[in-house]
């Protein structure tokens, strides 16, 4: 579906340029405050379970970060989920193996109860 997912036959042109100006915005608003959070100092610990997906093409500045974080961060689980070919958007490009992540391993490590329906979807 291309950058952004600006290729997929759902978006309509003005969808498009929606996208492309919050993109704007988000580099001139969001990101400056962005900058000022550190999760290394103010996240030590979490009292969830923390997964993460990070791929190697990811840029070395956040990926570096995201690691040193997670390497000191104290939770009651926490998982590393690495992938070689994958970018920042790693559990888009990999949705088949999140999917799998959330429902064999999250959901039964939280002791979350699907009900009946929703385990009738799968």
């Amino acid at each position: 579906v291309g950058f952004m997912g600006l290729g997929a036959s759902e978006y309509t042109l003005i969808d498009k340029v929606g996208a492309v100006r919050g993109l704007m915005d988000g580099f001139s608003v969001i990101y400056p405050t962005w900058q000022t959070i550190d999760f290394r100092r103010t996240v030590t610990r979490l009292e969830v379970p923390v997964y993460m997906f990070t791929g190697d093409h990811e840029l070395a500045a956040r990926r570096d970060l995201a690691d040193a974080w997670f390497r000191a961060l104290e939770a009651p689980r926490k998982h590393r989920y690495s992938y070689p070919n994958a970018g920042h958007a790693t559990a888009f490009e990999h949705a088949d193996d999140l999917r799998r992540v959330l429902r064999d391993i999250a959901i039964p490590e939280s002791g979350w109860q699907a009900s009946s329906r929703a385990s009738e979807r799968r």
